[in-house]
């Protein structure tokens, strides 16, 4: 008999603000549980197991499972997941065996907010520049901000360091806190073990969590907004590789009638997004980009490929609460070297571009150092390769 991961029931834990799924997967008894805060328990959705089966797609596909719920499905979600994504993910990856087995009902939210996650990196500035505007129609106009423990917070792409990616998890909530406290933007902060029951890499999975989040909370939520991390122009599917390749495809049969969920910005490049971002006020004292740490480091390659940008557009003093700017320009033979190293990155590409469109030349030195970073640069590929290969067979 093939594996079943099991939706058996959901119990709301209103003391505890907790709403948690008893599971059973291959047969062993597990409890999901998605945590918030006061505010928002009210609009837990304990009725339809939408959300995770949205967030354990390729859970299931991963481990030959079906996934199989005693609770409803939103019908349009049923019909949209079994008649359109499962058999899109099927071409190019024909092994996918992958049957929901649940009763389809029709059900009709009362909810009105408009979100998207908040992280305060580029992707979610530019978001929130665009559907907060004056040009932006009032049913797209964001007047929530979310932030979810999904799995994104560095540690727990390497699920067995948990303590240290929760404790991430914490401190770059502060940063989300504080904007939205200055700005008046309502947060809805939920806490979940959804990465450490599945012990994924995050990359293939992040947009089935983030939505299937979203979706626990169709009650208070009529549309999100999904900020689009890869554009269309690569556009792909398969399902071992990056979730965003195919959000385009995806997020539109995540939508039922009681939640729209859209890709934001799906044809605007790293460079144009951060281009919104820097005619963005509110994002100057909150930029967060880091790799390593809840405050930019200047050192890792988001924060230097974000500070190589701005440089380029001419707007790193904007920036200077959220960066070490002066470090940053007292290491420009360093990090443009590295930009001519990365040959094949598209983002390093993007910005070489924007270098030579803006006429701003790459130093002598920074022409000499890269031999060891061009040499840095090719181990460091085959190295993320061999761990991408391993992930896989996970």
């Amino acid at each position: 008999m093939k594996k079943r991961l099991r939706i058996l029931s959901a119990d709301v834990d209103a003391a505890e603000k907790k709403l948690c799924f008893n599971l059973e997967i291959d047969g062993r008894p597990e409890i999901l549980w998605y945590k918030t805060t006061d505010e928002y328990a009210e609009y837990f959705c304990s009725e339809l197991c939408d959300g995770v089966v949205i967030s354990f797609i390729p859970f299931a596909i991963r481990n030959k499972m079906d996934i199989e719920s005693d609770i409803p499905i939103t019908d349009q979600l049923y019909f949209k997941l079994t008649k359109n994504l499962i058999p899109a993910l099927k071409l190019r990856n024909p092994e996918i065996d992958l049957q929901i087995i649940a009763t389809p009902i029709c059900v009709k939210q009362n909810n009105n907010a408009v979100a998207t996650g908040m992280s305060c990196g580029i992707d979610s500035f530019a978001t929130l520049y665009e559907y907060s505007g004056e040009n932006c129609p009032n049913e797209y106009r964001i007047n929530l901000l979310t932030y979810f423990n999904v799995g994104a917070h560095h540690g727990q792409i390497d699920y067995d360091n948990g303590h240290v990616s929760h404790e991430l998890f914490l401190e770059e909530m502060e940063n989300t806190k504080r904007f939205c406290k200055e700005y008046n933007y309502p947060l809805l902060v939920v806490d979940t073990n959804v990465a450490a029951i599945q012990k994924m890499n995050f990359v293939p999975t992040h947009s089935y969590r983030n939505i299937g989040t979203a979706v626990i909370f169709q009650k208070l939520i009529k549309t999100y907004l999904y900020s689009s991390g890869i554009t269309v122009d690569y556009f792909k599917v398969d399902i071992n590789d990056a979730a965003g390749y195919y959000d385009i495809l995806s997020l539109e049969n995540f939508s039922s009638s009681n939640i729209r969920i859209m890709s934001s910005h799906p044809a605007s490049t790293r460079i144009e997004k951060t281009e919104s971002v820097a005619q963005f006020p509110p994002s100057y004292n909150s930029l967060s980009v880091c790799l390593n740490s809840s405050k930019n480091c200047g050192l890792c390659h988001k924060c230097e490929r974000t500070l190589a940008t701005l440089y380029a557009l001419g707007c790193l003093d904007k920036f200077k609460n959220s960066f070490d700017i002066d470090a940053f320009l007292k290491n420009k033979h360093k990090w443009q070297a590295e930009l001519l190293a990365k040959r094949n990155d598209k983002y390093c590409l993007e910005i070489r571009r924007l270098f030579k469109k803006n006429n701003i030349k790459f130093s002598v030195r920074a022409r000499i150092y890269v031999i060891p970073f061009f040499i840095s640069a090719l181990m460091e590929r085959a190295v993320k390769k061999i761990k991408w290969e391993l992930s896989k067979r996970r």
